[in-house]
């Protein structure tokens, strides 16, 4: 209260002004002799009077969602997301007790399942701390408080990024005639999730197969945003063989291997010659 408390004055006089001033997060709601009125002067006095100002926390009117980090695919998001419920003038509402869900708005992927998409809030503030998305990609974020019928969103743009990256064959090697080349095959610079590390371009692959205990190389090839892809390979198979393998190499911005299901050499019966790689029965 600001002004003169208490006064004296003569009967039949009048007070001077007095002020119900609420604390930030408050609103004046009445005095205690129902009189809403504020500032209040008591005009011709008469009597005693003693009143108390009654103020009440202001209503819930806006969410906001803080800034949410960038990620790691099958990561939970560091620092954690909150939601804040606020009142008209942005000062979040202490008293609010209600819990609110967050949602993606746009994205490629969803909330892993071991994620936690509602949260209470707590002195106005839900604190998320295990949203976790195991696909790569940008996402924005909406978040709903039912209770007090608000909702907000989209949150600023994300980005997920692949994990910890690994060489897959996306690409099988198939049967091959005698005397012809491996057809196409591929590896993926992946992660767990099956994210493709589409920032790599500079990283080389070198394709092999063994023949007497030795890698024979089959080629090479330049990522390209992930994949290596190697056509019609360098060497020739004219020795029948079963369940052969490609390996796979990668050096330069990323290293890893990985190893491919397994192919035959079946015959053909057009062949008439051969090279120094039939020395060797695969």
């Amino acid at each position: 209260i600001t002004g003169s408390s208490p006064q004296t004055v003569n009967y039949g006089a009048s007070g001077t002004a007095v002020t119900a001033t609420p604390a930030t997060g408050y609103h004046f709601v009445q005095w205690s002799d129902g009189s809403t009125t504020n500032p209040r002067t008591d005009t011709n006095v008469q009597a005693n009077i003693s009143v108390m100002a009654t103020f009440a926390a202001n209503p819930p009117a806006q969410l906001v969602i803080s800034t949410v980090p960038h990620g790691t695919a099958g990561v939970a998001l560091s620092p954690s997301v909150t939601v804040t419920v606020e009142d008209a003038g942005g000062v979040p509402v202490i008293g609010d007790t209600n819990s609110v869900t967050l949602s993606i708005t746009s994205g490629p992927g969803g909330f892993d399942a071991a994620s936690t998409v509602t949260a209470s809030f707590v002195n106005g503030v839900a604190t998320f701390g295990n949203l976790i998305l195991d696909t790569a990609g940008n996402y924005t974020l909406s978040a709903v408080d039912a209770g007090d019928s608000l909702s907000a969103g989209p949150s600023n743009t994300f980005t997920i990024s692949p994990a910890a990256a690994q060489l897959v064959f996306t690409i099988q090697p198939a049967d091959v005639l005698q005397g012809k080349t491996q057809a196409t095959v591929a590896v993926t610079e992946q992660d767990q999730f099956g994210n493709v590390v589409t920032t790599d371009s500079a990283s080389s692959v070198n394709f092999t197969v063994t023949a007497c205990g030795n890698p024979v190389s089959l080629g090479s090839a330049l990522m390209v945003s992930g994949v290596a892809t190697l056509s019609n390979s360098s060497q020739r198979f004219y020795a029948l063989a079963s369940g052969l393998t490609v390996g796979a190499a990668s050096s330069g911005s990323f290293t890893g291997s990985a190893i491919s299901n397994t192919f035959n050499v079946t015959a053909n019966g057009d062949i008439l010659f051969s090279d120094g790689f039939d020395g060797c029965r695969l």
